[in-house]
């Protein structure tokens, strides 16, 4: 197992490099109620960087490690796009030799070095590296009016996942505004390191066949146009360079934002089609928590 000893500053952050390379770690809970989950990672982690190492510390047998053991450093978004008079949760289908293969999920991730201790800052990269949005011939950029994200670099992580379709490449960007919506069982982090706390807000997604902790965070843009005339592209990698180009599927909100069931359209290269009648994907356990809270918000 690799150990970290020193995480790189925020200020050297590269868009490709952290899209390209992941790191977790094993990590404890050593105290959950219902408003607080605390986690402790030791000085020196075991960590992960490549397959055979997530699979040790992923691997949900008592036997190797302790039960409270957990896999850390991983999360993303739940992104509602809303609308004139419709909202859709964005989701896409997994496609894994892990876990969870062809199960329909949102979009998330692993963490990387700089992201260890900071659970929001690797939910917002993945989200919005996994979905390029392009509308009117313009790559979106969300814009958030949160002085805790300006630390991430959103433009570059845009321009990064642009480049890796020809068709979007080249388009400039557009900035839009993004808001984040509260959860109802969304939980403080208290991440313990090294004689240091840090504290973030968020929803905690215990995934039990991996051991895994995720920290999930739920964002809704808005636009005025038709959700039919928006172009949706997978920026999903695999080994730093495999593009996977996954479904990308738009499921049909209520106002209040309850998932009917219905799966409204689909996309393939930010090219539209119909969803067969009937489709049924099985669900991740991040998006079934997304949309139970969802259901819960009054």
């Amino acid at each position: 197992m690799n150990q970290i000893i020193n995480l790189p500053k925020l200020d050297n952050y590269t868009a490709r490099k952290e899209r390209e390379e992941f790191l977790i770690v094993k990590a404890r809970i050593i105290k959950e109620t219902e408003k607080t989950i605390k986690i402790k990672i030791d000085d020196n982690p075991e960590t992960a960087s490549n397959i055979a190492e997530r699979r040790i510390i992923s691997d949900p047998k008592p036997e190797n490690g302790s039960v409270k053991d957990i896999r850390f450093a991983a999360g993303g978004l739940g992104i509602i796009i809303k609308t004139p008079g419709r909202n859709h949760l964005m989701a896409t289908v997994r496609v894994s030799k892990s876990s969870f293969d062809c199960h329909l999920t949102s979009f998330t991730g692993l963490g990387c070095k700089s992201e260890i201790t900071n659970p929001e800052r690797t939910a917002v990269r993945k989200g919005i590296e996994d979905l390029i949005i392009v509308v009117n011939n313009k790559v979106i950029v969300p814009q958030f009016n949160d002085d805790s994200f300006l630390e991430i670099n959103i433009k570059a992580i845009v321009q990064n996942g642009a480049t890796l379709y020809e068709k979007t490449k080249n388009l400039p960007g557009r900035e839009t505004e993004a808001r984040m919506l509260n959860l109802p069982n969304e939980k403080e982090f208290k991440i313990c390191w090294r004689n240091n706390e840090y504290t973030y807000q968020g929803l905690p997604v215990h995934d039990h066949g991996t051991r895994g902790l995720d920290f999930i965070k739920l964002m809704i843009l808005e636009f005025n146009e038709k959700i039919e005339n928006i172009k949706f592209l997978d920026g999903r990698i695999m080994g730093g360079k495999n593009l996977l180009n996954r479904d990308i599927y738009a499921l049909e909100l209520d106002k209040n934002f309850n998932w009917n069931g219905e799966i409204g359209a689909g996309w393939k290269s930010g090219k539209l089609f119909t969803p067969p009648e009937g489709i049924n994907f099985p669900q991740t356990p991040i998006l079934k928590t997304i949309l139970k809270e969802l259901a819960e918000r009054k």
